[in-house]
C-alpha cells in the first residue's frame, strides 16, 4: 500500500500530490527566507488540512527538521 491509497482508506479527501493523476500541492516559502518548500502531499480531513513530508531515514536528521 502506498501513501496515497493509505491516506484514501482512512477518510482523506481533497489529496494533492506531486504524481500522476493527482494535482500539485500549493508551495509555501520557508518563514524568514526565500526558500520555496512544496510538501509531497496535502489532503483535508475532517475540515483540516493535513501536509505530508515523505522522507526515508536519514544520517541528517537536523537537515529534514530545519525544512519546516
Amino acid at each position: 500500500m502506498n501513501s496515497i491509497d493509505y491516506l484514501e482508506k482512512h477518510g482523506f479527501e481533497n489529496i494533492k500530490a506531486d504524481v500522476d493523476g493527482f494535482e500539485s500541492p500549493k508551495s509555501y516559502l520557508k518563514k524568514g527566507s526565500d526558500i520555496s518548500v512544496t510538501p509531497d502531499i496535502t489532503a483535508e480531513k475532517e475540515g483540516r488540512k493535513h501536509i505530508f513530508d515523505i522522507s526515508l531515514k536519514s544520517t541528517k536528521p537536523d537537515l529534514l527538521k530545519s525544512k519546516w
